[in-house]
């Protein structure tokens, strides 16, 4: 048996190293003045592999929001334990409260979040761990990095767990704090979101303060969401940005963040960092997926207040909305950059592309101030309705506005804001006194037209393009 000598400063960490959880090795522990105290520490069933006596720290880095900015601190924990198992069939379920870290190169089958208070999993920089982490409903787990951010956690569903996204649950996902490293998540099944629900489970809470997520979710589920609906309601989750970069791609008929096929989008809140979405086919980049079934589904809620948001809907789906036979969810801007891209005959921001008999609302906006792009393809409005559906209600009252209608609405005066057509079902647009609109069928014909006041909506619901922006 192979035998190490440490040595402990006090009774306290040789306390804390007799409880450790270590396989195969005799340690004989050693006191300052080499008094010798010799333990050997059985295997515990949790596959833990080591624990820190405090005699190497690791140091990490904490994330928070003061209500304006994100704010990073330096800390380092003393007690904790090592994962560095080389065994893709190995499960380690990690214990409430507990402290555990990867240095180096490390393949587990499957990671477990505890119930209750959470677990800290730190990815030191230049350490890459892979494994599929579950995270039930009630569970909950905290990951960090080091001060580079260079760590990566390589998550992906695994082969023996067929209703689990990479990190997540089969079932609804429990809650999820991303303080940095870089994170790429990739489900190997069908049905199962990258980071949020499985088969039939809803999204979960999931809050991002630094680092990098990038997220492809299977066919049928969200990246960052809900996995598909088979019999019983869904919806896309929280999730809270305040900081890090984003990229989530939905998998076939699944939102990019939100909503996987016939799922809701989810309540998605971002306060500062780059978001990017990209929806699968017939689903919204930010929102919901495809409708297949009888039932309404909805975009869900969308707020930003600072940062940078990107979004593209799948073909047929809204860039921030509905997917196909989707109705528009609310969305309020408060500031930050959005830019949302259509799919095929879909609003920027609003609905899908209408399939079925079914009458489809644009949904809400509020803008209050930022900068906003919104762009149709085909039938669709810049900002409202896809082919077949109606027009949102829209409130603009700061900020600066650009919505432009697909090709095939301009052809026949379709809406910037509104509808298909400009017609009845264009919906409603209210602008604030302090707001100016320019409108054209394109931005050089734009520049020429400032309409006053009594003239600024119909000018937005009978024009391929507008641009709303507060008066200098």
């Amino acid at each position: 048996m192979k035998t190490n000598r440490l040595f402990l400063n006090n009774k306290k960490a040789l306390m804390a190293f007799m409880s450790a959880a270590v396989i195969g090795v005799s340690f004989i522990a050693c006191s300052q003045d080499d008094e010798l105290f010799e333990a050997e520490v059985p295997q515990k069933l949790t596959g833990q592999t080591r624990a820190s006596c405090g005699l190497e720290p690791i140091t990490y880095v904490e994330r928070s929001w003061d209500g304006q900015k994100v704010v990073s601190t330096e800390k380092n924990v003393t007690l904790y334990t090592e994962l560095k198992e080389n065994n893709d069939s190995h499960s380690v379920q990690l214990e409430s409260g507990k402290w555990y870290v990867v240095k180096s190169n490390c393949l587990l089958g499957v990671i477990v979040a505890p119930e209750g208070e959470p677990a800290n999993l730190i990815v030191c920089d230049g350490a890459k761990l892979t494994s599929c982490i579950e995270i039930c409903l009630g569970h909950s787990l905290n990951i960090f990095g080091q001060a580079k951010d260079a760590g990566q956690l390589i998550a992906r569903s695994h082969l023996n767990h067929e209703r689990y996204p990479a990190i997540g649950s089969s079932d609804d996902m429990g809650k999820l704090v991303i303080h940095g490293c870089i994170i790429s998540a990739e489900t190997l099944q069908e049905n199962n979101s990258a980071i949020g629900g499985g088969w039939d489970g809803s999204g979960g809470d999931i809050t991002i303060y630094g680092g990098t997520v990038k997220a492809q979710g299977g066919r049928d589920a969200a990246g960052i969401g809900s996995g598909e609906e088979q019999k019983r309601d869904l919806h896309g989750g929280v999730l809270t940005v305040y900081g890090g970069t984003i990229e989530a791609h939905g998998g076939r008929h699944g939102a990019g963040i939100g909503g996987g096929q016939d799922v809701d989008g989810g309540k998605v809140t971002i306060y500062g960092g780059t978001v990017k979405a990209w929806g699968g086919v017939n689903a919204a980049g930010i929102g919901s997926g495809e409708q297949f079934t009888d039932d309404i589904i909805d975009g869900g809620y969308l707020t930003v207040n600072v940062g940078k948001v990107e979004a593209h809907g799948g073909e047929h789906g809204a860039g921030i909305g509905g997917g196909q036979d989707g109705h528009g969810g609310e969305v309020t801007i408060n500031g930050g950059t959005v830019s949302a891209f259509g799919g095929v005959d879909a609003a920027g921001i609003g609905t899908g592309e209408g399939f079925t008999e079914r009458s489809l609302d644009g949904g809400k906006l509020f803008v209050y101030g930022g900068d906003v792009f919104a762009d149709g393809t085909g039938w669709g409005a810049g900002i409202g309705g896809g082919e077949d559906a109606k027009g949102a209600k829209v409130y603009i009252f700061g900020g600066k506005v650009v919505a432009w209608a697909g090709q095939d609405a301009g052809k026949k005066n379709g809406s910037a804001i509104g509808s298909e057509d400009g017609d009845g079902r264009r919906g409603s647009l209210q602008l604030g006194d302090n707001m100016i609109v320019y409108a054209g069928q394109n931005p050089d014909d734009a520049n020429k037209h400032l309409f006053p006041f009594e003239t600024r909506v119909p000018a937005c619901y009978f024009r391929p393009y507008c641009r709303v922006e507060v008066r200098k």
